[in-house]
């Protein structure tokens, strides 16, 4: 092959595989073309028929090439570039139609949160911009497939932490009885697995009362990581949450008191309004921390650690959809070329 051919070949084979060959992949392929080349074959209509071989081989070689990388990275064909350019997501603010606040300031603390997530799990590059306080738009740097998931779902969990103090077990009981919700608690439900012994049977039929002004909230979170437990259970994943003085403070008061009831009282941690755990405090002190268990995996843990440290959504994020609000999906998702 003259060298316009090898030319030839090096544009075919970086449009087949959408980047620049490595040497020794190009030198193979000169090789490979160089052996089928060198064949006796008639010449028809005055064409150079072994340098078109020479290039078509070339190309079935790129194209194997392309198969290969496309099955060892695990996307499909179609879609093999994403992974190398990058990712721009469109998502609604959602202002309830009850919000009074001031909509430019939200959008903006909204953007602030969103850029300390992506700097805690790591992105390097995220670009986050809001338009006209009613959408928020989000630039991902090239990411594989698993880390964009995982950056879309970290850009649009609430991640609203609350630890509430349960009902003493007299007023429970009342409950469970008219199901008369008193002034001052809400209702949490419980999670099958999250049930406790017969000596706290009372919070034990899937509904739990629970004090409705928060004992603790992320405004008190100064730490958040996830741990891997080992007991005789197997292995789990919990989130482990540091609280500041103050929030010291409210969890050791509150101890005191649960720690003397009979049976010990019950404090429920709560993400995004959903039950986590409902530990009995052990202790007349929390030593300035808590532990959220009840977590799927690692990456949950991870994202949660994330979340918590970085703070919770002033408004929800997604989109509309027929009128209707559909929190957590984006308005629009744009794969960009990598030099966008």
């Amino acid at each position: 092959m003259n060298e316009h051919e090898e030319r030839m070949m090096d544009v075919a084979l970086e449009e087949v595989i959408g980047e620049k060959a490595p040497p020794d992949l190009r030198s193979k392929i000169l090789d490979r073309a160089a052996a089928v080349g060198s064949g006796r074959i008639d010449s028809v209509g005055g064409g150079r028929p072994r340098a078109a071989l020479a290039i078509a081989a070339a190309l079935v070689l790129c194209l194997g090439v392309f198969w290969t990388v496309v099955r060892e990275r695990g996307v499909s064909p179609g879609s093999a570039n994403r992974d190398e350019g990058k990712v721009e997501l469109t998502y609604r603010l959602l202002f309830p139609d009850t919000f009074g606040g001031d909509r430019k300031d939200a959008a903006a603390r909204t953007r602030a949160v969103l850029d300390r997530r992506l700097e805690t799990r790591g992105i390097r590059g995220a670009k986050v911009s809001v338009e006209e306080d009613t959408h928020v738009r989000v630039t991902l740097p090239p990411v594989d497939r698993a880390t964009l998931q995982q950056c879309m779902e970290l850009i649009v969990l609430p991640g609203r932490l609350e630890l509430n103090v349960a009902a003493p077990k007299d007023t429970q009981e009342a409950f469970n009885k008219d199901k008369k919700v008193p002034e001052g608690y809400k209702v949490v439900s419980v999670p099958a697995d999250q049930r406790r012994d017969a000596e706290y049977e009372a919070w034990g039929q899937g509904e739990v009362l629970v004090r409705t002004e928060p004992l603790l909230e992320n405004k008190h979170i100064v730490q958040a990581e996830p741990r891997e437990v080992v007991d005789p259970a197997g292995t789990r994943w919990t989130t482990f949450v540091e609280v500041d003085d103050a929030g010291a403070r409210r969890l050791d008061e509150a101890a005191k008191e649960l720690y003397h009831r009979r049976p010990p009282g019950l404090i429920a941690i709560l993400l995004d309004g959903r039950l986590r755990s409902i530990p009995a405090v052990q202790s007349e002190s929390f030593g300035g921390h808590a532990t959220i268990t009840a977590l799927k995996n690692e990456a949950e843990a991870q994202a949660f650690s994330v979340v918590l440290k970085a703070g919770s959504l002033p408004v929800p994020l997604g989109r509309l959809k027929d009128g209707k609000p559909e929190p957590g999906e984006p308005e629009l998702l744009r794969f960009l070329g990598p030099d966008k």
